[in-house]
């Protein structure tokens, strides 16, 4: 059990991951679309707030709560289709790869600002355990039609990064955010398709991986910016919100839409996607 102490309140805490159960296999969804899932990803912490001055309204009635932070730090999920072309589907403004240019996402399932949607209010002096589960999906067409010849999806390959913080916040003012400890998770996107029989076959490798949990890093903070290595997207903006994809021919980008737009229409400005980010209302 870590320790850590701010604005005269200890906290006492744990954190692990675990992967559930084994890699499921693709799907075919109305023999149109190929889905890939990946093993549930289970987050599991435990936090005891204890008022130094043993006063419990300095902790109950709502003033302190705990919970999970989840970002994207950076996402592209390709599908590759014979003959020459491959699409990306990418996420507005966050980097293709770990460390490129770019800005990292609030991942988020709803839920009060700025947890992913699971959180909970804290007691004096008792432990409050809180779960946060995922389980990124991807979905692909099995064929698109581009130049007028229709092209088969044979693989995927990509990865996503994500970072779940473990964390502690002070609602009243001034708002104060405890960070306990963060976990790095990753996806990466493997699938060899076999457009004939209508399968698609996965290699035996596990497509999720966690890093241990990281409890040193325990900091607090006042109105942000946060510095690098902490959450840096205190929004009410989700990423799920800001997927895109980029159709390539040839090596050429010829298409960049919404997900759900047929690659043979113009392509979009996509400028609502800046302006979402634009217009996120902060935590603070």
């Amino acid at each position: 059990m870590a320790v850590f102490t701010d604005s005269g309140i200890q906290f006492d805490y744990t954190f692990d991951s675990i992967i559930t159960g084994q890699q499921p296999q693709p799907n075919m969804a109305g023999r149109c679309t190929v889905v890939l899932n990946t093993a549930l990803s289970t987050f599991r912490a435990s936090v005891r707030a204890t008022a130094l001055s043993n006063n419990p309204a300095e902790i109950n009635h709502g003033r302190w709560r705990a919970g999970f932070i989840q970002e994207i730090q950076s996402s592209c999920r390709i599908g590759h289709y014979h003959k020459d072309v491959r699409t990306e589907h990418r996420l507005w403004g966050v980097p293709a790869t770990f460390g490129a240019p770019g800005s990292s996402i609030r991942d988020s399932s709803g839920g009060e600002e700025p947890y992913d949607g699971h959180s909970a209010d804290l007691v004096h002096g008792q432990p409050v355990g809180m779960q946060s589960e995922d389980d990124p999906a991807l979905e692909l067409p099995l064929e698109l039609v581009i130049d007028d010849v229709s092209r088969t999806l044979t693989g995927v390959t990509g990865g996503d990064r994500f970072t779940i913080w473990l964390a502690a916040t002070r609602d009243a003012a001034p708002k104060r955010l405890v960070i306990l400890g963060r976990i790095e998770w990753r996806v990466n996107w493997r699938a060899v398709v076999s457009g004939n029989r209508n399968t698609a076959m996965i290699p035996l490798t596990q497509l999720v991986a966690h890093e241990p949990a990281e409890l040193g890093i325990a900091a607090a903070f006042g109105h942000g910016p946060l510095p690098a290595g902490f959450p840096q997207d205190l929004t009410d903006i989700e990423g799920q919100d800001l997927f895109y994809r980029i159709t390539f021919f040839r090596g050429i980008e010829i298409n960049r839409n919404e997900i759900d737009i047929d690659p043979a229409e113009p392509s979009a400005a996509m400028a609502q996607f800046p302006v979402m980010r634009a217009e996120a209302s902060p935590w603070w």
